[in-house]
């Protein structure tokens, strides 16, 4: 049978508005939302147009990356919560290897920046694997409201009638399953990193496992019991401390063992790895970006990541490589820090504003529960409450949405009503958002914070999640013998990798890939492209 068969036929059977996107819960009440067909017909085929476009420009720098050998192993490496300034700031006491071999050697983008308002570790590796955005791909966060059970659910294990981690809540195709469908099923996928979510993702319908570090058993564990994991994959008899660099360390070599036991890239058919560093997220979080900690684990990283480039050109030489390494999201600085400097900045605790929210339409509604759940940035409405008091939704949501812009540190606040009716304001902050939501998963209001402003309790560090610069732009470099090694200004996102490395394998780039090929990395003319967001 055919490896990519069943794929295709899962696939083949969603409705093309459902796997945009583009079909609201049956829940909603069709007055409120006319005229609903013409509306959703109108979105389809703005989504065909794009993509058919994409393949066009997609096929061109195909035909001519293909004229140089293929790489033998992808290698993607994807570092949690690794803002540019990293690079910027630190690169002077980057020793020789490592991220400056990266630097010196590879293609490095220095304008690279997710276009979506959702800045999550799940949303930045789906756009990563897939080059789509959360709209198309329905990862609209780490976590969101399943109004059908009722509960709160993981973008890696909230699948219905699932108890172990997987991807099926993801539409599309990542660039895996293609390289999967695309050799007959005889290359390789496999993802690694210390999060289930960062391996599940990225590693697709298709790919061949996920390993992640689970704390419970102190070992390394996959999706599959196809693959075991390498005989190395257990712990050391130590506590493994996420939040420093021993979590990277124990990644990095663990992947070494997986690429020795598979044999990647030691065949005609290319294979592909992504290994996750998610301890910078966890030192990030904890003690600032600005941190001497946060310091440490990048100079740190450095070496590891020294390390595994001799490893690969030990192993298989690293011409016969494509390195890619980036990041899922950035960070936000330390809001006490930026007012001690005099910004504005500071922290919405999500259990407060929801009972302050709850509050403010209580005393003008009558009190009842009007806010079934809060899981930033997704606001989700009580329907049940809205009907019985015989309100109409979009009034509800255009009430909530102004006591919610009211409330301290409250940013943009966007309506379902106004997604449907193609009502936001033109700008990059409104189109970043659009780039966010899909129907059925997203709340009733989509609400960002302003500048310097964070979701997160009082003492609890800091976070991502913001449409910011400090959150949105991250590393890119690319390294392969087909790469022109340079420093690049041309605006690039991650949703470009994919259809690059596509490219690159020769190859069809992921099935809802919305990015462009990177040909200047090619050493081919970019044909342009739009200036990078800046809130």
């Amino acid at each position: 049978m055919n490896v990519g068969s069943g794929l295709r036929k899962e696939l083949a059977s969603l409705n093309y508005s459902q796997s945009l996107g583009l079909v609201k819960r049956k829940r909603t009440i069709t007055a409120d939302y006319l005229p609903r067909s013409a509306k959703a017909v109108g979105w389809s085929w703005l989504f065909a147009f794009l993509i058919c476009f994409n393949q066009a420009l997609y096929q061109s720098a195909l035909a001519q990356a293909v004229q140089t050998p293929r790489p033998k192993l992808v290698v993607f490496l994807i570092a949690d919560e690794f803002p540019y300034d990293y690079l910027a700031r630190f690169q002077d006491k980057l020793p020789p290897g490592g991220l400056r071999t990266l630097i010196e050697t590879g293609a490095s983008f220095s304008h690279c920046r997710f276009q979506q308002a959702c800045t999550q570790t799940a949303c930045g590796q789906s756009v990563i694997a897939t080059g789509a955005h959360p709209w198309a791909t329905g990862i609209v966060g780490d976590n969101w409201y399943d109004r059908k059970r009722g509960k709160v659910i993981s973008a890696s294990f909230g699948g219905e009638g699932t108890s172990s981690g997987n991807p099926h809540q993801m539409v599309g195709t990542t660039i895996g399953d293609e390289l999967k469908l695309a050799s007959g099923g005889r290359s390789k996928v496999f993802s690694v990193g210390i999060k289930d979510s960062a391996a599940i993702i990225f590693n697709g319908k298709l790919g061949n496992n996920a390993f992640w570090w689970d704390a419970r058993v102190g070992s390394f564990v996959g999706t599959s019991a196809a693959s075991a994991p390498p005989s190395g994959g257990q712990g050391d008899g130590m506590p493994i401390d996420a939040a420093s660099p021993r979590g990277n360390q124990l990644v990095a070599e663990f992947a070494k063992q997986l690429i020795s036991q598979e044999n990647l890239g030691q065949d005609g058919d290319p294979d592909l790895i992504s290994i996750n560093f998610s301890a910078t997220e966890a030192v990030t979080n904890r003690h600032g970006p600005h941190s001497q900690e946060s310091e440490d684990l990048v100079l740190k990283l450095d070496q590891t990541i020294n390390g595994f480039l001799s490893f690969l050109d030990q192993k298989i030489g690293l011409a016969n490589c494509l390195v890619v390494f980036t990041a899922d999201h950035g960070v936000a600085p330390i809001p006490e820090l930026l007012k001690e400097k005099g910004a504005e900045a500071g922290r919405i605790d999500p259990k407060y504003f929801r009972t302050q929210l709850n509050s403010a339409l209580a005393a003008r509604l009558g009190n009842y529960d009007w806010i079934e759940e809060f899981e930033p940035p997704n606001l989700y409405l009580n329907l049940n409450t809205i009907d019985r008091q015989q309100r109409r939704q979009p009034d509800i949501e255009a009430l909530t949405a102004k006591l919610a812009h009211s409330l301290p540190g409250t940013g943009e606040v966007y309506s379902a009503f106004q997604f449907f009716m193609n009502q936001l304001p033109n700008g990059p902050l409104s189109e970043a958002i659009r780039k966010s939501y899909f129907w059925g998963r997203s709340g009733e209001l989509f609400i960002a914070p302003r500048p310097g402003y964070i979701f997160t309790a009082e003492g609890e560090g800091t976070v991502s999640g913001s449409p910011f610069t400090y959150d949105a732009q991250v590393p890119l470099i690319l390294k392969g013998s087909a790469i022109k090694a340079g420093h690049y200004t041309e605006s690039a996102s991650p949703a470009d990798i994919a259809p690059t490395v596509a490219a690159a394998l020769g190859i069809a780039a992921p099935s809802l890939a919305e990015g462009r090929v990177l040909s200047e990395a090619f050493g081919q003319s970019s044909g342009g492209g739009k200036s990078h967001y800046t809130f």
